[in-house]
C-alpha cells in the first residue's frame, strides 16, 4: 500500500480502490481493526461515491457487520456519499 501511494498519492482513486479491496481481504482474514482502517483510507481520500454505497452490503465485510465501529463507519460513509452525489 505504501507504495502506491508515494506513486500515485494519498487521494489518487487507485490508491481508494487498493485499500478497499486490500480491507475486504482482511475482514476475510479476521484482521478487523486493520480492515476498518484502510476502509477509512479508502473511504476519506477517493472511494467512488458508488461503492461507498456497497461498502454496508459487501459480503466480503461481513466479519464487520456486527461490530459498533463498523456500523458507525457505514453511517459516516453514506453521509459522505451523499454529500459526494449532491456536488
Amino acid at each position: 500500500m505504501e507504495g502506491i501511494k508515494k506513486a500515485l498519492g494519498p487521494d489518487h482513486e487507485d490508491v481508494a480502490d487498493s485499500a478497499n479491496f486490500l480491507a475486504r481481504l482482511l475482514s476475510l482474514e479476521k484482521k478487523r481493526e486493520e480492515a476498518l482502517s484502510l476502509l477509512r483510507h479508502a473511504v476519506e481520500h477517493g472511494l467512488a461515491a458508488e461503492d461507498d454505497l456497497k461498502i454496508a452490503k459487501d459480503p466480503h465485510l461481513q466479519g464487520l457487520h456486527r461490530t459498533l465501529e463498523f456500523v458507525e463507519f457505514v453511517a459516516d460513509g453514506e453521509r459522505q456519499a451523499a454529500a459526494k452525489t449532491k456536488n
